[in-house]
């Protein structure tokens, strides 16, 4: 009986995803301990009404901004003052997204014991906000991870074509061709997928300032100019390794899975003649026909009044550049996947912004 193995593309396909699983459920799960750690805070506390009388707005901490608020309470006939705080590790600000003015009252936490230390009205809507995010994610790949075993017998390779798709791995044919390497730049579509949500941060704190009342864009926009390193620093916790490992990849160990020279296109068992190609489109997917789970370019190739398409998998976007650069004439585009990639986390904001603001 022939030993039957999984291909490559089914073991990175899942690693992928329980990377995808681990940070998208660590999300919710960071959420789901904050409101753990509040609620055992005020546990054994009692209630009691305060007064707002004094309010400061921190601009430096986006978003959006954080109230720091003073309040005045009343507990068995003596006045206390005290600034309005819930000290946990990660329980979130009471004054984030709030919109209190001062005289207003609300109820607060205090310890019976000790009646000085108190707890704030927890910010429920932003901690629902980081919940349901990866919450939705997480289902998400989850989903993808049950479809993906479902179908695993799809990617059964018998034992000769395994190791000779470990020998591909190398393309030692393209290596020995003449021109530009164009190298496989792993998780390109995981990093568009996360720059994807930059917009969808921003669009998300307009929505909550303006749920709040808060109309005055302009300033929303400026306030946040304000906290770009914050910002740039956030992103760069979940962008940085994938750029920084794509950049090795380009230059460095990258699989060669292409070589252009001024008339040629090498691709693995296959020479394209530069003039033959009319158009490349380019697919950032999660999934294509061919090789689940990876980008891949379409080369249309006019050839003797006859069209051919060319599947090009793992091919990187500046793969893209450097082919127009020998060839100005090949028209570029992109498939219209790629807007699913840059809108759906934005609608998907403000509709979160909308329900939970």
């Amino acid at each position: 009986m022939t030993k039957l193995r999984y291909n490559r593309a089914f073991k990175q396909g899942i690693g992928a995803l329980l990377f995808c699983l681990f940070l998208f459920g660590g999300l919710a799960a960071y959420a789901t301990v904050a409101k753990i750690q509040y609620n055992n805070l005020v546990v054994n506390m009692e209630t009691v009404e305060a007064t707002i009388v004094d309010i400061s707005i921190d601009h430096h901490r986006r978003g959006p901004d954080e109230q720091e608020i003073d309040v005045t309470y009343e507990v068995d006939g003596v006045v206390y003052s005290r600034e309005l705080a819930t000290d946990t590790t990660v329980s979130f600000a009471p004054g984030i997204a709030a919109n209190y003015s001062i005289g207003d009252k609300l109820q607060i936490f205090y310890n019976p014991q000790n009646p000085e230390i108190i707890a704030a009205p927890r910010s429920v809507s932003v901690g629902n906000v980081f919940f349901w995010i990866g919450f939705i994610l997480f289902l998400a790949a989850t989903a993808s991870l049950i479809h993906m075993l479902k179908s695993r017998r799809k990617f059964l390779v018998t034992q000769e074509e395994y190791e000779k798709e470990k020998r591909d791995a190398k393309n030692a044919e393209l290596l020995e061709k003449s021109g530009e390497k164009i190298r496989w730049q792993y998780f390109n579509t995981y990093i568009y997928g996360m720059l994807s949500f930059i917009p969808a941060i921003i669009t998300m704190i307009i929505t909550l300032e303006i749920r709040v009342g808060n109309l005055d864009i302009w300033q929303i926009i400026l306030e946040m100019l304000e906290a770009t390193p914050v910002m740039v620093a956030m992103y760069g916790i979940f962008i940085g390794p994938f750029v920084v490992l794509s950049i090795f990849n380009r230059f460095c160990f990258g699989k060669v899975v292409g070589v252009v020279n001024e008339s040629t296109l090498f691709l693995k068992n296959r020479e394209i003649p530069l003039n033959s190609i009319k158009e490349i489109i380019y697919h950032p997917e999660i999934s294509s026909k061919s090789d689940p789970g990876y980008t891949h370019a379409v080369i249309v190739v006019q050839a003797k009044n006859k069209t051919e398409k060319i599947n090009a998998v793992h091919f990187p976007i500046y793969g893209l550049r450097i082919i127009k650069k020998y060839n100005a004439n090949i028209k570029l585009r992109f498939s219209k996947t790629i807007w699913f990639f840059v809108l759906f986390p934005t609608v998907a904001s403000i509709v979160l912004g909308l329900l939970l603001g």
